[in-house]
């Protein structure tokens, strides 16, 4: 087990820094390039839609659960 925690910490470490190395470059083309605006928006969008995505996977489960629990307490 303490195997597993340390690979998925080492896993989530190299993810981590790779990200950082991502947003350094998008910020670097945003400064250095005319097209500054256009990499801000998109930044902002992807974010957006990975957040947007992400929530309406956690609510779909909500869901689920309290139509699991609402059967289990009319069968009772």
């Amino acid at each position: 087990m303490y195997k597993q925690n340390s690979s998925l910490a080492k896993l989530f470490l190299e993810f981590c820094g790779l990200a950082a190395i991502v947003l350094f470059a998008t910020l670097v083309a945003m400064v250095t390039s005319h097209c500054g605006p256009w990499y801000l928006i998109w930044l902002m969008g992807t974010t957006m839609a990975v957040v947007i995505a992400a929530v309406s996977g956690e609510y779909v489960d909500i869901q689920d659960k309290e139509r699991v629990t609402e059967e289990r307490n009319s069968n009772v």
